[in-house]
């Protein structure tokens, strides 16, 4: 999941994007890479616990880059105050709630 080192990373690659077509393809991979192991791990999941209802591995797998996106992440905890613990607990309720149907234990 997304820590606070990544999304520091990420807020430089968007820096230097501003200057370089490069970044752009690199921003462009790496989030491909991050959906790629999201789906994966959602399909081994999926064998221990079903999708709700009507819910496909693709859209569960974009219901996870945005509950762990860097926007969320830094609306919550940069922008409203919440600690990073507070935002991996909401992450781990929302996906448990909205993915599969579950309350968080």
């Amino acid at each position: 999941m997304l820590g606070r080192r990544c999304a520091d990373h990420n807020g430089f690659v968007v820096r230097i994007g501003e200057s370089s077509v490069d970044a752009a393809g690199v921003m462009a991979f790496n989030e491909n890479g991050r959906a790629d192991g999201y789906r994966e791990a959602l399909d081994l999941l999926r064998t221990k616990a079903e999708f709700r209802p009507g819910l496909r591995l693709e859209r569960t797998t974009d219901l996870v880059l945005l509950f762990v996106g860097m926007d969320v992440y830094h609306a919550l905890v940069d922008g409203r105050g919440w600690s990073h613990d507070e935002w991996i607990d909401w992450t781990v309720s929302a996906v448990a709630e909205q993915i599969f149907a579950r309350a968080a234990a």
